[in-house]
């Protein structure tokens, strides 16, 4: 007598239902496969697909392989089961925790976990605990840094009387201006002179109660030339042979502004003395 394939409305209100939890987390599928069995192709199941809008297939009568994927994991979820310890009646407690390990490990194919694949995250397990979280560390870290109290960094208006760094002498290294205005969260324009305007971090401006002289520019110290401290001519000859002698012309002026010079400006170019002892070998005589 031949086995009769004619849905139950229980079978298919049951197909229905176990179909219904999963779209309420997840969302309505776009498609569904499945095999030919009776409760999948009644009446009340393709409507019910019908009008969520979701497509069916179907596999080929009397080949399962049609569905490889879904009789894959089956040989994979059977093969757990028979390998975890417990008896059959542990299987609600074998079911999620191969589930759990399924989900998590990563893929041949594709190269990722299912979990990260679906939800974009690996799921926590008890392994977890012995690896260090680094949100969890970086959390802590900002709660601390919320305890301490908060510094607020140093701010001017427009007008504040300040000192400004100049770099444009190893001599004067800070001169007065006024804020101009703030151009950033710690940069300020600072006006320090006609139409002399200069960018500074906050870092390289001061409070100061100086005036500032905006109407000359600032001057910059400038190095010391020698040559134009040399004694002149006239100068030479009076120290020599006295103010009613003068000999402008006479040989002895070259070599008496070259003593002078040598005398005077040698501590200058020769701190440690080491050409010094040069005073106590030249004669002087010699040259006058």
């Amino acid at each position: 007598m031949p086995k009769d394939t004619t849905p139950t409305p229980e079978s298919t209100f049951a197909s229905m239902g176990v179909a219904k939890p999963p779209m309420g987390t997840y969302g309505v599928p776009k498609q569904l496969v499945s095999d030919n069995s009776p409760q999948f192709v009644s009446e009340e199941f393709e409507t019910f697909l019908l009008v969520n809008g979701i497509r069916h297939l179907k596999s080929a009568p009397y080949h399962p392989a049609t569905n490889g994927l879904a009789e894959r994991f089956l040989q994979s979820f059977k093969a757990a089961l028979k390998s975890a310890k417990g008896g059959r009646s542990d299987v609600k407690q074998k079911l999620p925790n191969f589930l759990l390990a399924y989900r998590n490990a990563e893929h041949s194919t594709t190269g990722i976990s299912p979990a990260i694949m679906f939800i974009g995250r690996q799921l926590r397990t008890r392994l977890d605990c012995i690896k260090p979280d680094l949100q969890e560390k970086v959390i802590k870290h900002q709660e601390v840094q919320m305890k301490q109290p908060f510094k607020e960094p140093r701010k001017f208006r427009d007008g504040d009387k300040v000192c400004v760094r100049d770099y444009r002498s190893k001599e004067q290294k800070w001169i007065a201006g006024i804020i101009h205005k703030k151009t950033g969260t710690l940069s300020y324009e600072i006006k320090v002179g006609p139409d002399m305007i200069w960018r500074r971090h906050i870092d390289q401006v001061i409070s100061s109660g100086l005036q500032p002289d905006l109407q000359t520019p600032p001057e910059i110290v400038q190095p010391i030339d020698i040559l134009n401290l040399l004694p002149s001519q006239h100068h030479c000859d009076e120290l020599l042979y006295g103010a009613d002698h003068y000999t402008t012309d006479s040989i002895e002026f070259y070599f008496s502004m070259v003593l002078l010079a040598i005398f005077i400006y040698l501590p200058l170019l020769d701190p440690e003395g080491s050409l010094s002892r040069l005073h106590t070998t030249i004669n002087t005589s010699s040259f006058l």
